[in-house]
């Protein structure tokens, strides 16, 4: 999801609750000591029970300081694999790259990163409370979302965000979306500004009399 306008250039807020961005990193190795048991033999050694429990609790504080760390607020699905390049996601950065390259505007935000969401049953009004953080561009099911919940026919996901305006741009603010499975309806500052059906199309919504100076929202 980004805006392009042909003047005036929105800038995204960073999402404030629950949350705070760092930036995290994988270990730049691998831990290589191995624990060898004594050979009964070696009588000069005493065989004493808590040599191996000191053992254990070396080893288990190695294999806890190379699991990966993530921002707080934020960290992948539980009980699934990631590759490296997924251990090593970072949030405010989260394919910043413009969709197609040759066609770049000067002017345009990127707003992937960090919204607020929810699940409501059946096609129920704008929830009253969030639910926690999902990760823009990632799949709701997706692990890297850091929900990881399997959306039933019945249910309706909620995203929301905040983004600031300097100034109401004199241009056209449009709004894109690469693509929303399967029927999108987007509301700013309370006001509705379009409906998409079709899980596979980009589209857009032109926004610009829906928004003002300063804060403003998405849902």
């Amino acid at each position: 999801n980004d805006f392009s306008t042909e003047a005036g250039v929105p800038k995204r807020r960073n999402a404030r609750s629950e949350h705070s961005i760092s930036r995290h990193t994988r270990p730049d190795g691998e831990i290589l000591g191995r624990s060898r048991a004594h050979h009964a033999t070696d009588t000069h050694l005493p065989r004493n029970p808590m040599h191996r429990l000191f053992r254990s609790l070396i080893l288990g504080s190695l294999a806890a300081a190379a699991l990966p760390t993530f921002a707080a607020g934020w960290k992948p699905a539980t009980n699934t694999m990631l590759t490296k390049w997924g251990e090593s996601l970072d949030p405010e950065a989260v394919w910043k790259e413009y969709p197609r390259p040759q066609l770049k505007r000067p002017q345009w935000t990127n707003l992937n990163g960090l919204w607020d969401y929810a699940i409501t049953p059946g096609r129920a009004e704008k929830p009253g409370a969030w639910k926690g953080k999902i990760l823009v561009p990632f799949a709701v099911e997706a692990p890297l979302s850091g929900v990881g919940h399997l959306l039933k026919p019945v249910e309706t996901l909620w995203y929301r965000n905040t983004f600031e305006l300097a100034a109401k741009p004199s241009g056209r603010l449009i709004l894109h979306f690469e693509a929303v499975d399967h029927r999108a309806n987007v509301w700013i500052n309370g006001k509705k500004a379009g409906e998409h059906v079709g899980g596979n199309l980009p589209f857009d919504f032109d926004i610009t009399d829906h928004v003002k100076a300063g804060g403003n929202e998405i849902v």
